[in-house]
């Protein structure tokens, strides 16, 4: 029999929705939007048919589930100069949501996450980046919310990858990323999802430095990763390790560190109020060394800065996505699609 480990996903996240002067302008959410995209602008095409009976989002596709049975699989490719993915993936929806499917090999399956240890040196207590626990794996999928120069032909790699600024587009670009992490997902059952787009009136490309935490919009449900700059973590668990997530067993971190045990941990993400909006669980097959993700989301938020799938589904959609693989949270050196995938509707 083969082992398979249930581990679910994650997230990112906070409040605050604010766009910079000069800031992007968006027509209000509708109960009905247009396709991104009038035709497929890719040769990657995934296709999402319409599911009489939507997939159960728990990181396995059961034998009975025939949306993921009879979708038809593409493959993409993530690689750097170092390591190469083939990541099968599969999509489909129904009258309220999108469902994605993402299976690929992985030798070793790493979610041990962030964490802050407690240090004593010389008397006194201070919180240090946690050392014992390894990083983790961790998949990203990238939507173009509204158009976005050189996305079609190089999709991430032009935000991300080539020129000055990291991840900087011009004003009005916007790009959604659901994420899933491995020791998020155990803890929480959902993906991060945070926007990508100068806050700014623009972006000074000559510049030496760019900020670019300044380009990045976390959502409510999502977790909040804590600042890097500051000595401590705002919270700390209380309850048992797997609930770390949990802010209803978190309390705030006292004043005075003195009276915390010196091993006392805390998470690196803090769960915040909110509803995530990415559904996402995740399981890895020890005996083949997979990795299977689903995600699912509503085709309408009530965001306009997420990407929205809502479309008339008698008539096709089309919309853009680059893949994104951390194989243990390997920073920069993570792999990823060399041209992005155009998602297509298939009318139901």
């Amino acid at each position: 029999m083969k082992k398979t480990l249930l581990v679910l996903v994650v997230v990112i996240v906070v409040a605050g929705l604010v766009v910079g002067c000069g800031g992007v302008k968006l027509p209000p959410s509708r109960s009905y939007v247009p396709s991104r995209l009038e035709m497929p602008v890719t040769q990657e095409i995934l296709s999402a048919d319409f599911a009489e009976i939507a997939p159960v989002v728990d990181g396995f596709v059961g034998e009975f589930e025939d949306a993921w049975l009879d979708a038809l699989p593409i493959t993409l490719t993530a690689e750097n100069e170092d390591d190469k993915y083939e990541i099968i993936t599969k999509a489909t929806y129904d009258d309220f949501n999108i469902y994605f499917l993402f299976s690929w090999k992985d030798e070793k399956m790493n979610l041990g996450g962030k964490m802050w240890e407690m240090r004593e040196r010389d008397g006194e207590k201070s919180w240090k980046f946690g050392s014992r626990l390894p990083k983790e794996d961790m998949l990203s999928v990238g939507f173009e919310v509204t158009p976005i120069e050189g996305f079609d032909a190089e999709g991430c790699n032009k935000l991300c990858h080539s020129g000055p600024n990291y991840m900087a587009g011009k004003m009005g670009e916007l790009l959604d990323i659901w994420t899933w992490q491995a020791h998020e997902t155990f803890i929480t059952g959902s993906a991060s999802n945070h926007i990508v787009g100068p806050l700014g009136a623009g972006i000074d490309d000559q510049a030496d430095n760019f900020d670019t935490t300044a380009g990045l919009i976390y959502l409510p449900g999502t977790l909040y990763p804590n600042k890097k700059s500051v000595a401590s973590p705002l919270f700390i668990p209380v309850g048992a390790p797997q609930q770390i997530g949990n802010i209803d067993l978190m309390q705030p971190l006292p004043a005075n560190l003195n009276t915390l045990p010196a091993e006392t941990t805390a998470p690196y993400y803090i769960q915040l109020p909110g509803n995530p909006d990415i559904k996402c669980m995740a399981s890895y097959n020890e005996e083949d060394g997979i990795w299977t993700v689903e995600m699912s989301r509503s085709l309408v938020t009530n965001s306009n800065l997420q990407v929205q799938f809502a479309h008339n589904p008698t008539e096709d959609a089309y919309y853009l996505f680059h893949l994104s693989v951390f194989d243990n949270q390997m920073g920069e050196s993570h792999v990823y699609t060399e041209k992005p995938t155009t998602l297509e509707f298939a009318g139901k």
